[in-house]
């Protein structure tokens, strides 16, 4: 009796909790469950989300991941066609996730990569950013080889997977025709994130839910390409004439483009395709910006550039 009602009262708690968007307010109704049930994994989870401080972030997750996945396992038991959106799948893959992205890059690799791989595991359809986790955590192990090895069966085409397949080949291959495509299959599965990597772009007011992705994987990739100025100027080049082309570069970059472009050593790029350009822009001028971009891109990735 006491544990139901003990159970009735949590559940009222995390109901008020889920309900509201006033962080201190989520906090101490968080706070109530723990006071109740010292080990609860929701209670535990969500005053993690409410804290700034990491490695209390981490220490809330890792106390709450043990109840979490045996509840989950426990579950798997049961014959559900909707397994992916049950309770304890989703309680336990957010609780991993945020583990995953609060350990890294700091914590120990080959654990993230072991946390990375167990989102993968119970995640087919690709959504959370397990993968996303997997392919970074690799990368930042060098194991430049085991991502084009993941990228060959990997059949989902994310910029997880493109930024990290270009980075592997540049690696391994230097400036190659091969580097060189992969590098501009980076723009066509997500033509505005160079611009945040490389700083071209400010952080953007996160009232659209694309920018916010966008913005928030420059932030995880950002490290990745900044390894060597090699790379830096290999992405920037393909940046500043993609942008350049689609009207993405700011005010401040085109005040300063003459400049950039000599850094850069892209004088005589511009003549060499700008007519193309042109041709293709009056042949698209009336269908959306998508198709103008993938047009372009192709222009810019069959002719070697740089």
């Amino acid at each position: 009796m006491m544990k139901d009602l003990k159970r009735e009262e949590v559940n009222s708690l995390l109901d008020q909790a889920y309900g509201s968007e006033d962080n201190d307010e989520i906090k101490a109704l968080a706070m109530k469950v723990i006071e109740i049930i010292p080990d609860h994994p929701e209670g535990l989870l969500l005053l993690a989300d409410t804290t700034q401080d990491i490695d209390q972030q981490i220490r809330l997750l890792e106390k709450a991941l043990p109840n979490a996945k045996k509840t989950f396992e426990d579950s798997l038991e049961q014959v559900e066609e909707d397994l992916l959106d049950s309770d304890p799948w989703l309680l336990y893959i957010g609780l991993l996730q945020r583990l995953g992205f609060a350990l890294f890059p700091d914590g120990d690799l080959e654990r993230i990569l072991s946390i990375a791989q167990d989102l993968m595991q119970y995640d087919p359809e690709d959504r959370t950013l397990g993968k996303t986790l997997y392919y970074r955590c690799l990368l930042e192990m060098e194991k430049y080889r085991d991502v084009l090895e993941k990228c060959i069966e990997d059949d989902n085409i994310t910029p997880a997977r493109q930024h990290a397949k270009a980075l592997a080949l540049l690696t391994l291959n230097g400036q190659s025709d091969e580097s060189y495509f992969a590098l501009w299959d980076v723009f066509r599965v997500g033509p505005d994130i160079p611009f945040y990597v490389l700083g071209y772009w400010p952080e953007p007011a996160m009232e659209d839910e694309r920018e916010e992705e966008d913005f928030n994987f420059s932030l995880l990739f950002e490290e990745a390409w900044s390894r060597s100025e090699d790379m830096l100027d290999w992405l920037a080049k393909a940046t500043v004439l993609f942008g350049y082309f689609t009207h993405r570069l700011n005010a401040n970059t085109l005040e300063n483009l003459d400049i950039l472009l000599e850094n850069l050593q892209l004088g005589g790029v511009f003549n060499k395709i700008a007519k193309q350009i042109q041709n293709v822009e009056s042949k698209v001028q009336h269908k959306d910006l998508y198709e103008r971009d993938m047009a372009l891109i192709n222009i810019l990735a069959r002719n070697r550039l740089f």
